[in-house]
């Protein structure tokens, strides 16, 4: 009996290929769930995956089939730019707390894939934040508080050097766990009482804060940076940011690595590449938020793994998925 077979007969089949950028491993949906989207516009088209297909995203995020840390990309065929002819494709970015950005894509091959972002822009740029004592870390000492710049590319991220968290050699030597804590404390203390710095103009359901970028300058020649939420590489939001800052000029490439593809053989070919190739009004933005550019994003891309995910009838463990914690009071 050819199990492989018959179990690919299902109508619940969920096809995916795994893939890696520059280090970044991403779980793709081929087939399984973009035919039962609804909607004109890609943004439409992800409402309609959080509202009524949840259970696929947690069925291929979640345990058994995933785990905490996957990330997920869903390509979706048609959008209002693949009509228009003004993108390849469209693809819904989830992971194990929903779903975060949206993007229209062109490609140039499967080794070299670059993309144009939505129009980033920065909404506060060397901003003072108070960090009170419930949110305080040990690194942070006797500070009371950081300087931290907030900026849009997809989803809202925080970005600030990381010895300005108190780890004195940045990245270099840093405990990940320490890292990671100082940032979801950061995260958490932003999103109670600064809320008003997340603000979309036009979307409200991206109006909060997807993570924190912690960057680094003397790991290597290009900017280091480390992203603590899902994975996701805040490229746009960070060349933005620089060009905000005039640090970074139009039509000028930059090099921006990871601390996986800077400890690569070749690391000046496994960077991000981002660029800023227009400069934007920002549609319901104000001050600063006004303005924004539209960033390329480029990276060497390679497969890594092909999946046909299924759930059988009588499954009810596993057809949404679980996460592996324990019960709460």
């Amino acid at each position: 009996m050819d199990v492989f077979a018959s179990l690919s007969k299902s109508d619940d089949v969920i096809v995916c290929v795994g893939m890696h950028t520059t280090g970044e491993p991403t779980r793709i949906v081929l087939r399984g769930i973009d035919h039962l989207l609804t909607g004109e516009r890609l943004l439409d088209k992800r409402d309609s995956a959080k509202r009524d297909h949840d259970h696929l995203r947690k069925r291929i995020m979640f345990e058994p089939r995933g785990h905490s840390e996957m990330y997920g990309a869903i390509l979706v065929r048609e959008t209002e730019l693949t009509r228009a002819g003004e993108a390849h494709i469209g693809v819904l970015f989830c992971h194990n707390e929903g779903y975060s950005t949206s993007e229209q894509i062109k490609y140039d091959s499967s080794r070299l894939v670059s993309f144009l972002s939505v129009p980033s822009f920065v909404t506060a740029a060397d901003l003072l934040v108070q960090v009170p004592e419930e949110y305080r870390w040990l690194e942070l000492c006797d500070r009371t508080s950081v300087v931290l710049n907030l900026a849009y590319g997809g989803a809202f991220y925080a970005i600030l050097p990381a010895v300005e968290l108190g780890f004195r050699n940045g990245l270099r030597g840093a405990a990940l766990d320490r890292l990671s804590f100082a940032a979801a404390q950061l995260k958490a203390l932003l999103m109670r009482h600064h809320p008003d710095l997340t603000h979309h103009p036009t979307e409200p359901s991206l109006s909060y804060l997807y993570g924190v970028v912690l960057t680094d300058n003397d790991c290597a020649a290009e900017e280091t940076g480390l992203c603590f939420f899902a994975n996701q590489y805040a490229i746009g939001a960070r060349v933005a940011l620089a060009f905000a800052k005039g640090h970074l000029k139009r039509n000028v490439p930059k090099r921006y690595h990871s601390i996986v593809s800077l400890s690569a053989s070749q690391p000046e070919q496994d960077a991000f590449v981002g660029e800023v190739v227009e400069e934007v009004e920002v549609e319901g933005g104000e001050g600063i938020a006004s303005k924004g550019v539209v960033v390329k994003t480029s990276g060497r891309a390679f497969y890594t793994e092909t999946n046909t995910f299924i759930a059988e009838k009588d499954d009810h463990l596993s057809s949404s998925g679980f996460e592996v914690s324990l019960p709460r009071l």
